[in-house]
């Protein structure tokens, strides 16, 4: 049994009852991973993943123990907002991936059933409610999210509101993307900045927003870099490499932390083997990362199997780049929103998705379809057609990101293995 599997263990069995200690049980956890980075050369692009991964773990212990100080969010939410004015965000899609990373999420899962949540709701959102129901999280200063594309927001984000008795803000996204729906958009967000600023710190904002949003928008552009590397050069990355770059571009956009890990990202692709050298498949992935998992670890943690190449939601505004000002902070939150691929039609989405698997010479295409997520699932043909017509293999794994039990089982774990052996075989032959 791993140390994390033994740390879940006991938090499984002391959280009923006791949710204080499980509570400073999960910090002292990510306390010791946030530590971690301070031990790595800066100057070692090796690292730029720990590093980060440490950086999000320090978020997360500064929500879990000062939650006074920290907003929950959604992984959509605009957070250059927040980092204005120096809060701690909280995202149910991360801390519900790091409760997996410590096997106790199952635990959290079934508060939350056994409190009438939907068993079909998503797993990364009812590990959240669960730990929120048990005392694990604490009422935060507000809740805000954005309706954009995950439906199980609206139920979450207004059962948190409602059980912390927190104002929640919420950001109405229309489907459409248009210059209207950007204005519309811009004008709800210079609300809520300022409703923030009114009601929670008139004189504790630490950072223009126009400052954070500059840095939000070098932090895009670095994305251009990366993905200019990555079409060139083989890199070993991981599962998490993809959780981390996803969080750079939403949830700590906008912070030093996530444009640094950006540019370390790329030097270390930059300094990669040339494409041409690596005989591994490589692979797109579209949707969530189920990083922890064993199954998918052997296959693509470090290039063991498959070489992981992009995520579709890390690049969701990439086609909006050039389009973008930061200099106006509203328009320019608003359009990033409004132009996000995963916002409108699922057509989109798989445009967008094929689009960067070329560009970034990926040899296939893989589609996570976490259990309970509606989008995901409605998407899935219309991908599968666009990558048969583009001559680009896929597979769809159904599977789930936070809960072990329903895991990549050996049924999916044996088509995957086949289907990266076949891409692997034809991509040599190719050669």
């Amino acid at each position: 049994m791993s140390i994390e599997q033994t740390v879940g263990n006991l938090i499984c069995k002391t959280a009923p009852g006791h949710p204080v200690a499980a509570r400073r049980m999960l910090e002292a956890a990510f306390s010791y991973v946030a530590a971690k980075r301070h031990f790595l050369s800066s100057k070692n692009m090796a690292h730029a993943t720990e590093i980060f991964n440490g950086e999000i773990a320090h978020h997360l212990v500064k929500g879990l123990s000062k939650p006074e100080t920290s907003v929950m969010v959604n992984i959509y939410f605009p957070c250059e907002l927040l980092h204005a004015f120096g809060l701690t965000v909280m995202f149910p899609e991360v801390l519900s991936v790091y409760l997996a990373c410590t096997f106790c999420a199952t635990y959290y899962i079934d508060a939350a059933e056994k409190r009438a949540y939907p068993s079909s709701l998503c797993s990364y959102h009812k590990t959240t409610l669960g730990a929120a129901e048990e005392g694990l999280l604490r009422p935060p200063l507000c809740v805000a999210n954005t309706t954009l594309a995950c439906d199980a927001n609206n139920v979450t984000f207004r059962s948190l509101a409602e059980k912390f008795s927190k104002p929640q803000l919420v950001i109405d996204v229309p489907y459409s993307p248009s210059q209207e729906n950007v204005v519309y958009v811009a004008n709800q967000l210079e609300g809520i900045f300022y409703e923030l600023k009114n009601s929670y710190g008139a004189n504790q904002q630490k950072l223009s927003l126009e400052e954070v949003c500059q840095t939000s928008y070098e932090t895009l552009l670095m994305t251009r870099h990366y993905l200019n590397a990555r079409k060139d050069y083989h890199l070993k990355t991981s599962l998490t490499s993809e959780l981390c770059s996803l969080i750079s571009t939403h949830c700590m956009a906008g912070t030093k932390a996530a444009k640094t890990y950006l540019e370390r990202i790329t030097k270390e692709a930059r300094h990669g083997l040339p494409r041409k050298n690596s005989k591994l498949p490589r692979i797109f992935w579209v949707h969530t990362m189920p990083n922890w998992q064993l199954a998918y670890k052997t296959l693509f943690d470090d290039a063991s199997v498959a070489e992981l190449v992009g995520n579709d939601m890390f690049y969701d505004t990439y086609s909006v780049l050039d389009e973008l000002d930061p200099t106006k902070p509203f328009e320019y939150l608003a359009k990033k929103l409004v132009y996000s691929s995963v916002n409108g039609s699922s057509i989109r989405r798989a445009d967008t998705a094929i689009s960067l698997a070329k560009s970034l010479h990926a040899d296939a295409i893989i589609l996570f379809g976490q259990g309970g997520c509606k989008q995901t699932l409605g998407m899935t043909h219309i991908l599968q057609e666009k990558a048969r017509t583009a001559h680009l293999p896929f597979l769809e794994i159904d599977g789930d990101g936070c809960d072990n039990r329903q895991a990549c089982g050996g049924q999916s774990s044996t088509r995957l293995e086949a289907f990266l052996e076949q891409v692997g075989f034809s991509k040599k032959s190719s050669h």
